[in-house]
């Protein structure tokens, strides 16, 4: 029979399992597909199924207890310099595997492909820093945690440190588990912080991008404030119509854009690997796998209770 694996803690005994023919069907990391790719098992994926974005902590209404008005990224051409210093083709190429692609919005969001990924300058980045009064830097914390059922970041995450280096920037890495500082991001105990946050290729509608992230009113995990914003949400909110919805949210993310509001990174393929006992198996999202289309490369020894003539 057919054996598959999706949630085996140890990834390299995901791995092992399919070299010893133990699974037919694993989840794996873009380093593991890549090197099972070369030893002849086949790839299937979601492509661009999780977005890697990080946000700039501190980005609050001014009424907010922890607002800090001299935080440095709350002037615009730092979280400018922050998004040219990063080279997410780079990061697509090294890192993913080809596995994935830059973004241009925080997350999955209508016409992003109007919006090009911010470009990797790093000249550019120094002088906007410059400008800004930071020369010499800034120190900032950096934290790292994975969020359940997504891919590790750890590794992207220390190369976009490695970027921010090189244009004099200082960040200080702790990792955490997301639960255990959950009470520091609602509480917005953030100003200062930057942290990531991984989500799932959305459909429409798009609210729960919008009114749990962005929305001062409503934030379950309250990433960024602004009364412009508030005000874009509540014209989706109120709004009556398919069209004027995605009309209002299209304004909202080209306004994130242009404030580089967030340090959007790369979206993440998500990835199966299997062997040659697995075909006619092309999963189209990640809440419908259509495992039942998945056939083997040779029959079962089955038969037909009837002949037909």
């Amino acid at each position: 029979k057919t054996v598959i694996f999706k949630e085996v803690p140890e990834l390299f005994t995901r791995s092992a399992m399919m070299y010893a023919g133990e699974a037919d069907v694993a989840e794996m990391t873009p380093d593991q597909a890549a090197t099972l790719e070369r030893d002849g098992f086949d790839i299937v994926s979601v492509p661009n199924a999780e977005y890697l974005t990080l946000a700039l902590g501190g980005q609050w209404l001014s009424s907010v207890e922890t607002y800090d008005p001299d935080l440095p990224w709350l002037d615009k051409r730092v979280r400018e310099a922050m998004n040219l210093a990063i080279d997410r083709d780079e990061i697509v190429r090294e890192l993913l595997h080809g596995l994935g692609s830059p973004i241009s919005d925080f997350v999955h969001l209508p016409h992003a492909d109007t919006r090009n990924p911010y470009p990797y300058d790093p000249d550019r980045a120094k002088e906007l820093l410059t400008q800004a009064g930071y020369a010499d830097g800034f120190d900032f914390k950096l934290w790292i945690f994975q969020f359940p059922g997504r891919l590790d970041p750890t590794d992207i995450l220390m190369s976009v440190a490695g970027y921010w280096e090189e244009i004099g920037l200082d960040p200080e890495i702790a990792t955490f588990n997301v639960m255990a500082v959950y009470g520091d991001i609602v509480y917005r105990k953030t100003t200062g912080v930057c942290l990531p946050m991984m989500t799932l290729r959305l459909g429409q509608p798009y609210i729960a991008a919008l009114d749990t992230l962005v929305y001062s009113k409503s934030s379950m995990f309250p990433l960024y404030e602004s009364a412009e914003v508030d005000a874009m949400v509540e014209r989706y909110l109120s709004a009556n119509n398919p069209a004027q919805r995605s009309d209002f949210v299209t304004q909202l993310a080209d306004y994130l854009y242009q404030e580089y509001a967030f340090v959007p990174l790369v979206t993440i393929d998500k990835i199966w690997v299997t062997n040659d006992k697995i075909v006619n198996w092309a999963p189209v999202s990640l809440n419908y796998l259509e495992l039942e289309y998945a056939t083997h490369s040779e029959p079962l020894g089955t038969f037909r209770l009837f002949d037909r003539p």
